[in-house]
Order: structure tokens, then sequence, then C-alpha cells
């Protein structure tokens, strides 16, 4: 697999034409230049001690104190403000860079409201509920290796509701789990087939939050990175089903 990538991006940067984006990276003009007269000040210095600490406050406070989503946006901005006081900005400009910066991800932010809308909706309407239990009883009735791989597909659908690792692990390995027990499949292959499901399939679900939030902040529109991924989609979709095929068959 790290062979073609390799190839492929070899490939690229040899012919810029064969990219899929590169139309919209030529439309986008993008200066790559670096100007002669810039100097690493000792401003420049203070500001990436600062980052530096800020990294070390952020474990420290995920790891000891909980924090999440919005305590680490508030740490992000007063590292802003305090990156523009270094630099000697005043009150008008630090204001203008900010806006600036947080103008690209206004649409970023109404891609990850509509990708997570769908979520609430199948929350609200029980319908995750309904399609968990529909699957387990079709797994039910398979052969263990057919039921291990049956498993990595219910991963997979219901992780186009879920993206929260521990939320789909809440929800459906309280399920899985007895159900590989009844079925003779090791618990291994369950957490295995859960593994594959709600990791290997995020980067091309259009409700995933981070992968739509990335797109757009790329500015690569999702049908050109849906063609672009489905091969390998696919090959890592294969490749799962044959990987649970020894967990099964050796117990393991």
């Amino acid at each position: 697999m790290i062979f073609f990538v390799v190839r492929y991006a070899y490939k690229i940067k040899k012919n810029p034409e064969l990219s899929p984006v590169y139309e919209i990276d030529k439309a986008r003009k993008i200066d790559t230049s670096i100007s002669d007269d810039l100097n690493f000040t000792l401003q420049h210095k203070i500001i990436l001690i600062v980052f530096a600490l800020r990294m070390i406050v952020m474990v420290l406070g995920i790891l000891e104190f909980g924090w999440f989503i919005l305590e680490i946006a508030g740490l992000f901005m007063v590292l802003g403000f305090l990156s523009g006081m270094i630099a000697k900005m005043d009150s008008n400009t630090m204001i203008e860079h900010f806006k600036n910066g947080a103008r690209g991800f206004i649409g970023v932010a109404f891609i990850i409201a509509c990708a997570k809308g769908l979520l609430v909706i199948a929350t609200d309407g029980k319908i995750i509920d309904t399609m968990l239990y529909g699957m387990s009883n079709l797994i039910s009735g398979l052969h263990p290796v057919f039921a291990a791989q049956m498993m990595f597909i219910t991963q997979g659908t219901l992780n186009f509701y879920i993206h929260s690792g521990s939320g789909q692990a809440a929800l459906t390995m309280p399920v899985m789990a007895p159900l590989a027990d009844v079925l003779g499949i090791s618990r291994f292959a369950a957490v295995l087939a859960f593994q594959f499901g709600e990791g290997w399939i995020n980067p091309i679900l259009p409700t995933s939050g981070v992968t739509m939030g990335v797109l757009g902040l790329a500015g690569i529109p999702y049908n050109k990175w849906f063609k672009w991924l489905l091969y390998i989609q696919i090959y890592f979709f294969i490749l799962a089903l044959i990987l649970l095929i020894p967990s099964v068959l050796i117990n393991f």
C-alpha cells in the first residue's frame, strides 16, 4: 500500500497535470515563493516557545482535568492574542488578523453542522438502535467466519452515523460481544471487526465532521475526493474481510 502511495506521489510530482485537483490548485494561484527579506527574529523564537508551552499545557489539561473542545479552543484563542502581543501588534491589527483567519472556517463550520445533522436525526429517530437490532439478528444465523465479516460491515454501516469511537463501542459492543460468544467467535475477532469498521471507513464518509471539515479547509470537492479514495477504500474493505478469517479460524 505504501509503495503505491509513494509511486502515485512521485508521478504527481513529475507530472502535476495528473493530480485530480490540478485545475483547482491552478485556479487558486497560490504563491509558494519565500521572500529573502524575512528574518527569524527574537519575537518569532519567543512565539514558538510559547506555542510549545501551550502544547504541554493542553496535554496536561486533557489528561489531568478532562479538557475537551471548548477548553482547547479557548487555549488556542489565548495563544493567538498572546502571540499578537509578543509581536507588538495593536488591538485593531490583532482583531483584523483574527477575522481573516476565521473567515476561512465559516464555510467549514456549516459543512460540519450539516454532517452532524444526520447524526441528530438518526439518534432522535431511534434509527441506529433499529439498524443494530436488525443486523444482529442477521449475523446470528451465519457461519462464524461470515458472521465476523458481517460484524465488520455492521460496524462500518453504523459508523456512517456515529463517528465517535468510544460512542460506537458503547453502543455496539454490548450486543456484539455476547453474540460472538454464542456463535463461537473470539471476542478478539469482534473487537477487530469493530476496529476495522470504525477506523478504516471514516476518510470517505460524507457525514464525518473531520473529513468534511478538512476537505472544506483544503478546498477539495467531496466528489473528487470520493473518486480518488474509492479504490483505496475497496482495497481496505477486502483486506479487512481477509484479515478477519484467521482471527476466527484460530480462535485467537
